[in-house]
């Protein structure tokens, strides 16, 4: 016993991020959180801009600070579950004695576009990256015996089983989604049954924590580990978003707009995930959110408040300057060679840090507003919008959205909602609920006085903005260096031939006159 605050039964919660991970701990009893925990951490660096990768060891050691953090003035006696959110996609691969074998290819590496083209997936999916460590590097792929996903990988230090659950493995893009079990016809023929593990139900805890790491953690002995599953599943359940027409816009480092539903949506642009209740998720992400403004920022050197405050004065059309903001490529729409285009310069406008940051905060939101009209378009209606993620503190970003998409959006009291759903996911099944039923019981709290309604001039003017951004958008035309190179090696040859064609002619009239 290491604490000091007693309490009838503590879960822990835990996500694993691109950028962090964060620890919540839930107290069971008053229904809130009651201690937390965070490390920050960076991507490996790479001369490849497609290349984003990390390495899990890392992702543990952070871990392992961020619950300590966590936990330290709590009586850690009274913790009884443990539940992991993991950035989706990710491949970790493991050989037979379950050691990593290479650095985990995140969701935002870009390096598979060619196998997600083949397979007519985005390259975020883990099955594209699979096929890339097949095809480039063999020797790897040789010693691969076990595909994790981040959330996997930490359940399987935690417990040492190896498991999935739907939620997170429909997004390898080997799973059917309708059916809730792995495609494997589809997986048969890249020959990647061996290497994938049976599904967890979600209800239920998969393992009890290892006693060593149970040590390590200041854990009982008797804590168990429920499912898990990725950071998106994982944000429903910590903002509520467990029935119909509640979305979450999530601004992170990837932008996504989703909700909870019965059936699936029949559209290229939009992900039919699971969630974490055995329903389904659709969902739009887009690759660049909140570091598209954060860009801006930095190249100003200004707080957040300051180029905040300046943005609020600028007007909403811009001046008819528009952010397309793919600066890491982008995934909806599938364009992984896309680039960053600010369009529409004027003089003076590098100057005015406010108008840039206002542009690249609408930019952002643009792209995630254009996949919820296709999911409008097949159904799918706001009537309530809740925010998370980061970017959901800007207030400025609170009023673009609210005015952009003609709802009410309201944040909540824990911002950190992966890792809030993590908890109650443990919670619940501690307690001896249904996960979906726990949390109608008792659901995360909206933030007092954060509430924002689209005012009605500003949403008929940010939606020109939004219609002129996209007639910018789609006169965009991006290809791939190497298609590029090889457009003009070819043009080469062709010259090359020419040249020794008329070379050829020359020397035949030079052997005629002779």
């Amino acid at each position: 016993v290491r604490g000091i605050l007693p309490s009838r039964a503590l879960y822990v919660g835990v996500d694993v991020g691109t950028q962090s991970v964060k620890a919540l701990v839930y107290n069971s009893d008053s229904h809130n959180v009651v201690g937390r925990g965070q490390r920050t951490y960076d991507i490996n660096p790479s001369d490849d801009t497609r290349c984003k990768e990390q390495d899990p060891e890392m992702w543990i050691q952070n871990l392992k600070e961020a619950v300590t953090e966590a936990v330290m003035c709590l009586d850690s006696d009274q913790i009884r579950g443990i539940s992991i959110s993991g950035q989706q996609h990710g491949f970790v691969p493991i050989d037979s004695d379950g050691k990593v074998i290479r650095p985990c290819k995140l969701w935002c590496d870009t390096v598979s576009s060619k196998e997600g083209r083949e397979l007519g997936m985005v390259p975020a999916y883990t099955a594209t990256k699979m096929l890339w460590l097949k095809r480039n590097e063999p020797e790897n792929f040789a010693e691969l015996a076990k595909c994790m996903l981040p959330h996997d990988y930490i359940n399987f230090w935690l417990t040492g089983k190896w498991t999935m659950e739907a939620g997170d493995a429909s997004g390898t893009g080997l799973l059917d989604v309708e059916a809730k079990e792995w495609n494997y016809d589809l997986i048969d023929k890249l020959g990647f049954r061996s290497y994938l593990p049976e599904l967890q139900d979600p209800n239920r805890y998969i393992a009890p924590i290892r006693p060593e790491v149970a040590k390590m953690l200041g854990f009982p002995a008797t804590v168990e580990v429920a499912a898990g599953s990725g950071d998106n599943m994982m944000a429903a359940l910590g903002s509520g978003a467990v029935e119909e027409e509640k979305f979450v816009v999530s601004l992170g480092t990837s932008g996504t707009i989703f909700c909870s539903t019965k059936t699936q949506v029949e559209d290229e642009l939009i992900s039919n995930f699971c969630d974490a209740l055995g329903r389904n998720l659709p969902l739009v992400c887009t690759q660049n959110c909140a570091a598209v403004p954060e860009e801006i920022r930095r190249m100003f050197n200004l707080s957040r408040t300051e180029i905040t405050s300046l943005a609020q004065l600028e007007p909403i059309d811009c001046e008819g300057l528009a952010f397309i903001p793919y600066l890491t490529g982008e995934r909806t729409p599938n364009e992984p060679e896309s680039s960053g285009v600010m369009y529409g310069m004027r003089p003076g406008f590098h100057s005015r840090p406010g108008l840039l940051y206002r542009a690249a905060l609408q930019g952002a939101t643009f792209s995630i507003f254009e996949g919820y009209l296709r999911m409008a378009k097949s159904g799918l209606e706001v009537k309530e919008l809740i925010l998370v993620g980061g970017g959901a503190k800007n207030t400025l970003w609170r009023k673009i959205i609210a005015d952009l998409f003609n709802a009410k959006v309201s944040t909540l009291q824990e911002s950190e909602s992966a890792a809030l759903g993590a908890a109650l996911q443990a919670a619940a099944i501690g307690e001896g609920y249904d996960v979906r039923d726990y949390i109608q019981k008792f659901p995360p709290e909206a933030r007092a006085g954060e509430g924002i309604s689209p005012a009605q001039n500003s949403t008929l003017a940010i939606r020109k903005a939004f219609l002129r951004w996209k007639a910018i958008r789609d006169m965009m035309q991006w290809e791939s260096i190497e298609d590029v190179v090889e457009k003009e090696t070819g043009r080469n040859e062709e010259e090359e031939s020419t040249h020794a064609l008329v070379d050829n002619f020359l020397e035949t009239v030079e052997n005629l006159k002779v």
